[in-house]
């Protein structure tokens, strides 16, 4: 499989999702906007200060350097990328663009796309950088549902 892992390596996904969104979720549904704008960024910014405090390596998710897995790490940064994705999707559908910029869109995003391919055969980038880039694809779809 991509970068020499092994196939069940991803599972450990599921399990930190299902717990992090019963943690999560009845905060994001009792305070709505205020989660979106204020909350998730916050809950991303401290996490990484955590993780690049006491070392721990997003990148192995199944060792344990501190408290939890390091996987219920990136779930708590990746859910609440997830979250401002959301937000940004939904404040891009108000803007209208010219041919020309999507066209310039299309292009940029197709050369994501194929960095992200490589990146999962070839590990060339982190998960940070991977994580940002995963993000781009909520905004194509949320694009051509616009139209």
């Amino acid at each position: 499989i991509g970068n020499g892992m092994s196939i069940n390596l991803g599972c450990w996904y599921i399990s930190v999702m299902l717990i992090l969104f019963f943690i999560l979720f009845p905060i994001a549904y009792k305070y709505q906007k205020t989660y979106n704008y204020y909350i998730a960024p916050i809950l991303i910014i401290l996490t990484l200060g955590l993780i690049g405090y006491h070392q721990v390596n997003i990148t192995d998710p199944l060792a344990r350097n501190y408290i939890f897995i390091n996987g219920f790490y990136k779930g708590i940064i990746f859910i609440n990328l997830g979250v401002i994705a959301y937000e940004l999707c939904n404040y891009l559908k108000t803007k209208k663009l010219t041919k020309q910029k999507k066209i310039c869109i299309t292009i940029i995003e197709s050369l994501i796309y194929l960095f992200l391919l490589l990146n999962m055969h070839y590990g060339i980038a982190g998960s940070y950088l991977i994580a940002i880039l995963f993000l781009q694809p909520i905004f194509s779809i949320q694009r051509y549902f616009n139209n």
